[in-house]
């Protein structure tokens, strides 16, 4: 195509343009005369300038908190990014399974306690007999 057709094409194209946005605005077909236009008066004035950045923040240190023993974690006591003292508790830990190895532990302890005397004995016969000379027996 030549260039005047160009011309023409884009002359078309902005008419229909222009008539759409007529349309756009609400004004009836056929109607002629002025349309409304706004008047704004322009002045000086400062204008905060805000710049947007995507971005993300990553912390330069971390701490990782973890229980010194296993179990459930049943409650978080402390708050992130509040500051803790010493000794602050951190977590509460389910206790279940400590309640429940404990009466193995206290079955094993009884049972050592009962044994005792009767290990004694033994130990006190042994040192007796370890003094003696074989043909003295």
């Amino acid at each position: 195509m030549k260039p005047a057709i160009w011309k023409v094409a884009a002359a078309a194209a902005a008419l229909v343009a222009c008539a759409c946005s007529v349309l756009a605005q609400g004004a009836p077909m056929g109607a002629s005369g002025p349309l409304e236009v706004a008047v704004v008066e322009l002045s000086l004035q400062d204008v905060p300038r805000v710049t947007t950045l995507p971005g993300r923040a990553v912390a330069y240190q971390e701490v990782e908190l973890r229980p010194r023993v296993g179990g459930v974690i049943e409650e978080i006591l402390y708050i992130p990014g509040e500051m803790l003292e010493v000794g602050d508790p951190l977590f509460r830990v389910d206790d279940s399974t400590y309640i429940a190895a404990e009466a193995p532990a206290r079955a094993d302890l009884a049972t050592a306690e009962a044994n005792l005397p009767v290990a004694q004995s033994a130990y006190d016969r042994a040192l007796q007999l370890s003094g003696r000379r074989q043909g003295d027996a």
